[in-house]
């Protein structure tokens, strides 16, 4: 996260209460995110990504979200952005794999090295 967070902006979509996120991050010292999009907002991950996109003032091509389950590629999908599929998380890689994410990262640095590869192309 420190990492990413010199490099671009991150922000949290989620179907968490904002309050126990606050709270997690508090707890784990993470600052690095500029935004928390929680049920307390909306319940729909479309919805939030459409708030996100405006709040930052960007367009769809300039996002990528990292997610951990099948409802994530089909927000993504359904919203017209990329999704870098994690498997540490929820779902297991057989299970996202189904769902044809942009992308599958086995291990956090996958994640940077999925993005170095978009910048280049």
């Amino acid at each position: 996260l420190k990492i990413l967070g010199k490099k671009y902006k991150l922000a949290i979509i989620t179907s968490n209460y904002g309050a126990a996120v606050r709270k997690f991050f508090k707890n784990h010292d993470i600052k690095e995110f500029s935004l928390i999009l929680s049920s307390d907002v909306d319940r729909h991950k479309e919805n939030k990504i459409k708030i996100l996109l405006d709040k930052f003032s960007i367009s769809k091509s300039e996002v990528i979200f990292v997610g951990d389950t099948v409802s994530d590629i089909v927000a993504c999908r359904n919203a017209g952005i990329k999704i870098i599929a994690v498997t540490w998380g929820y779902h297991n890689k057989a299970r996202l794999k189904k769902a044809n994410p942009d992308f599958i990262a086995n291990k956090p640095q996958d994640v940077i090295k999925v993005l170095e590869s978009m910048e280049k192309s």
